[in-house]
């Protein structure tokens, strides 16, 4: 019996009661009897029937299990194309939004000279940004080879287009925060042998959920294991939308506006840095702040020189 299938109907033919034991009763119920053949019809009609009625009901009772697992089968696979469509809607949009507005945004000093006399000394470099300047890699580092790290959620399944259309490579990285992962997960060490072939990565150090501005080892133990130097960059957007109910008072650009970027002094991570990631970590986060506090002196006194805000 496969679910849902044709029913069989069960051999009653010993079953006790049935009548079919009497096979050869006589005319009057004796043997060969015509009473007891009919005695053995009914018993044998009253089981094919009682076994029949209990197995449609154990069929029933089977397909509806099948056909609610079916039902949340195609449930959980709607659910997925659903999201697959939100996420490329929202793909779409943000590449839009920002190939809009960098298109308007404008460099000012642009530091990528220094970071090439970084190369040609054989440095492999990670920058570290403090998160709510985060998005200065799509204007400033876009198609150069470079990698960043995101968080593995929904928001880094939108993030993650967003970068391969400017040219970074995404690596997902498990939060400690508990949120749900979606199982693409990439990982620090895909991310660590992508900066030891030579090229550049980019780590938000308080991110991704903070708290702001306070830097996280985590960076360190990337440089380290990568033998790559760590630069400090730093911010500044002439023009910008704060958004200050998130913790990190993430900043989106506004048209027209300028960019200044600052960089610090590469910092080298020793090979003994485990035994020292709080003086490390502690170095990197004055550098990260003086770098984006000369930043801001320098787009105001700009600003100041133009007679512009």
């Amino acid at each position: 019996q496969g679910a849902c299938g044709a029913r069989r109907v069960p051999d009653c033919s010993g079953a006790p009661g049935s009548g079919a034991e009497a096979g050869a009763s006589g005319p009057e119920g004796g043997p060969g009897g015509l009473l007891g053949a009919e005695g053995a019809c009914r018993g044998a009609l009253r089981c094919a029937l009682g076994g029949a009625w209990a197995h449609g009901i154990a069929e029933r009772l089977g397909c509806a299990g099948e056909r609610s697992s079916c039902a949340k089968s195609e449930q959980r696979t709607m659910m997925g194309q659903m999201m697959r469509v939100v996420i490329t809607v929202l793909q779409l949009l943000l590449i839009g939004l920002y190939r809009m507005v960098g298109s308007t945004v404008r460099v000012v000093d642009n530091p990528v000279g220094s970071v090439r006399s970084y190369h040609r000394a054989g440095y492999r470099i990670v920058f570290a940004i403090w998160h709510e300047f985060s998005v200065i890699g799509m204007y400033w580092y876009r198609r150069r080879n470079s990698g960043a790290l995101i968080d593995d959620s929904f928001r880094g399944d939108v993030l993650a287009g967003v970068l391969r259309h400017f040219g970074i490579t995404d690596f997902r990285v498990k939060s400690a925060s508990g949120r749900r992962g979606t199982g693409r997960a990439r990982s620090v060490p895909a991310f660590i042998k992508f900066i030891r072939e030579g090229r550049d990565g980019m780590v938000a150090m308080d991110g991704p959920f903070g708290p702001s501005r306070v830097g996280k080892p985590g960076i360190i133990h990337i440089a380290g294991r990568s033998n790559a130097v760590i630069v400090p960059v730093g911010a500044y957007f002439s023009r910008a939308i704060k958004i200050r109910r998130r913790w990190d008072n993430y900043q989106i650009p506004l048209p027209w506006c300028r960019l200044h970027l600052v960089l610090g002094d590469p910092i080298e991570v020793p090979p003994d840095f485990r035994r020292r990631i709080d003086e490390l970590l502690k170095q990197l986060t004055e550098a990260t702040n003086r770098a984006t506090d000369e930043a801001r002196r320098i787009g105001r006194g700009y600003c100041g020189q133009t007679g512009r805000r």
